[in-house]
């Protein structure tokens, strides 16, 4: 439900790039997951998500995570080991 409102979408945001700059600065990746580990149908009937609006969070989540990605990634030094 963070998803829902610029402010709660900022906190995600925040919350994930402190960690992702954190991963960054020691040189190690990171594994992050998206908000929505119940955005199923089951449990997004349940809050009164009809698909269509779960389709779009589930969208919204990625897209967060793939702008952080591409914000925060620098080029590799190693190139045997893969950027996040």
């Amino acid at each position: 439900m963070l998803l829902d409102d610029k402010a709660g979408t900022e906190t995600l945001r925040r919350y994930a790039r402190e960690h992702a700059t954190i991963a960054r600065d020691a040189g190690v990746g990171i594994v992050l997951e998206s908000p929505t580990w119940r955005a199923n149908p089951d449990w997004g009937g349940r809050l009164g998500y009809p698909p269509e609006r779960l389709a779009d969070v589930n969208r919204r989540a990625i897209a967060l995570l793939v702008d952080l990605r591409v914000r925060s990634t620098r080029p590799p030094t190693d190139t045997r080991r893969t950027t996040w």
